[in-house]
């Protein structure tokens, strides 16, 4: 009778401590809510020094979009106030329609933004890298390694939503003649 009890006691806390296995989905439709937010971060390693891009995005559509040399860039807290490009960052706000930015966050979702992504072997796209940092309808992820490696096509995907708010300018070259 006593172990019969302690038995129930002790299925009843396995079903109540929330002992079972939950899987998300990592495809799933976008709700509109200002808590969505998503923040990608792309440089080109093609030229020197290397170009830095951040784009952010929330789900109220505001964009902030910073780009440059300067390693404040990709990190607000960059302290080599010495280097040569510490200057050199652009920085541009543009208010979006929340629709248009639940569509591009839908459209990355699609993606597969959330799903698992694994790096196989040691392979480099030594021309350019993209991370992306994302909490939508409360799923979230983040990205240690470059996309590139992991995920092409999400990789161009997200590519595509930074040529959306940062066109580069060629730069000018002094030509005597």
């Amino acid at each position: 009778m006593r172990h019969a009890f302690l038995f129930a006691v002790f299925f009843v806390g396995f079903l109540v401590c929330g002992c079972r296995y939950v899987k998300e989905d990592p495809f799933f439709e976008v709700e509109d809510s200002g808590l969505n937010w998503l923040d990608i971060h792309y440089f080109n390693y093609r030229k020197r020094p290397i170009t830095r891009v951040k784009i952010s995005m929330d789900g109220n559509g505001f964009v902030d979009i910073r780009a440059g040399t300067s390693a404040l860039v990709a990190n607000s807290f960059a302290v080599n106030t010495k280097d040569e490009n510490w200057g050199d960052v652009q920085h541009t706000r543009v208010q979006l329609e929340r629709e248009q930015v639940m569509q591009i966050f839908q459209a990355l979702v699609d993606q597969g933004l959330f799903k698992k992504r694994y790096k196989w072997g040691n392979e480099i796209h030594t021309n350019e890298a993209i991370f992306a940092i994302a909490n939508i309808n409360n799923h979230t992820t983040g990205s240690q390694d470059d996309i590139f490696t992991t995920d092409e096509n999400l990789a161009e995907h997200l590519k595509n939503v930074v040529l959306m708010f940062y066109q580069p300018s060629p730069k000018r070259r002094n030509r005597r003649y």
